[in-house]
């Protein structure tokens, strides 16, 4: 509430939702692109993580709970990756 008692502070407000959605916008373009240079993964493996990311954010959430969703899901690719 104190955001909209004075309209500077609704400025900063809006600058910081913007640069939060923008690092996790970059965030997410990261972690693909480091998906797609590994080439100890499959090709199969590379499109199901691509489609995880794409259509997985479209069921709803905040972006705080899909990054998390993103890094568990990075972490148990590599996982598979490196197990004997």
């Amino acid at each position: 509430m104190l955001a909209y008692d004075y309209p500077l502070m609704g400025l900063f407000w809006s600058m910081m939702i913007f640069f939060l959605w923008f690092a996790w916008i970059m965030l997410v373009f990261r972690v693909i692109m480091d998906v797609f240079r590994n080439h100890e993964m499959s090709g199969i493996a590379k499109a199901f993580w691509l489609i995880f990311v794409i259509i997985l954010p479209w069921f709803g959430g905040s972006p705080g709970v899909w990054t998390t969703c993103l890094l568990f899901f990075q972490a148990f690719t590599n996982s598979l990756m490196f197990a004997d």
